[in-house]
């Protein structure tokens, strides 16, 4: 233990998980959440927007919270800002 924390002070130990957030895989992540919510239901837009939902994706739930100006671009497929 006091070997590893001497080492730890000249040389980066462990795995360097940032590249977890950078905007290629963040990008990637919001694509496929957005593929799994029915935009086909009635009343789409009142049901989502503003409101937080559970979404679930590939066995897991997320939940969800959508401003009405980027949920209209979901709907008109374009592409989400990053704010």
């Amino acid at each position: 233990m006091f070997l590893t924390m001497i080492k730890s002070r000249f040389m980066s130990v462990g795995m360097d998980n940032s590249d977890q957030f950078e905007d290629f895989k963040m990008g990637l992540l919001a694509n496929r959440i957005i593929k799994h919510i029915d935009l086909d239901m009635p009343n789409v837009e009142a049901f989502y927007v503003n409101k937080e939902r559970l979404v679930q994706v590939q066995g897991v739930i997320i939940k969800v919270c959508f401003p009405e100006r980027e949920f209209k671009l979901i709907l008109e497929k374009q592409p989400v800002s990053e704010s």
